[in-house]
């Protein structure tokens, strides 16, 4: 009874905790972006780090909003209802 559940909610699992992943990471590269951008003094020759970081919590929200595949699939590269 359990192993035929277990597809159901590794369906549902996978891109719910993909979607809670994008709104994390997206909402911690614009607001970091936008902190960089507000400080006092800010040049790109300087604050440049700064920027990088927050572009790549962005393309993590970009790569997390694509993810479609099941949290077992994610974790491990098989599933449980595999053959062979």
């Amino acid at each position: 009874m359990i192993r035929k559940r277990i597809p159901h909610a590794d369906r549902r699992l996978g891109p719910m905790l993909a979607r809670v992943c994008e709104t994390v990471f997206l909402a911690i590269g614009v607001l970091s972006a936008v902190s960089v951008a507000e400080s006092e003094g800010f040049a790109l020759a300087t604050h440049w780090p700064g920027l990088t970081i927050s572009t790549l919590f962005i393309l993590a929200a970009i790569g997390c909003f694509r993810s479609r595949r099941g949290l077992v699939d994610t974790v491990t590269g098989s599933h449980p209802d595999g053959r062979g």
